[in-house]
């Protein structure tokens, strides 16, 4: 019942967006990237909840901000921590900025 409310949330928001809505799998995503993190390549702890740093959330690599869309295309695993802090940017972060 949670991811179900978590996928219809995801799903709201990009609609909101204005983003193109395709069929999500949370678990399909993290099986394909290894339950590792895309922006760190550290790997995401799979029974963290968030707002736990390390808990696996989807990232949309092309923010819903910046015209993304929520697809699988454009969904990677990544920790909390790290999209928290990569926020709508498009090509992530580094530690200097």
């Amino acid at each position: 019942m949670r991811c179900t409310r978590r996928d219809a949330a995801s799903r709201r928001r990009a609609l909101e967006a204005g983003a193109t809505v395709g069929v999500v799998s949370r678990w399909r995503v993290h099986e394909r990237d290894g339950w590792t993190c895309h922006i760190c390549g550290d790997p995401v702890d799979r029974i963290a909840k968030a707002p736990a740093l390390n808990a696996p959330v989807l990232d949309h690599v092309i923010p819903l901000a910046r015209g993304g869309e929520h697809s699988e295309a454009n969904i990677k695993t990544a920790h909390f921590y790290c999209n928290s802090v990569k926020r709508d940017l498009e090509h992530g972060w580094s530690a200097a900025a």
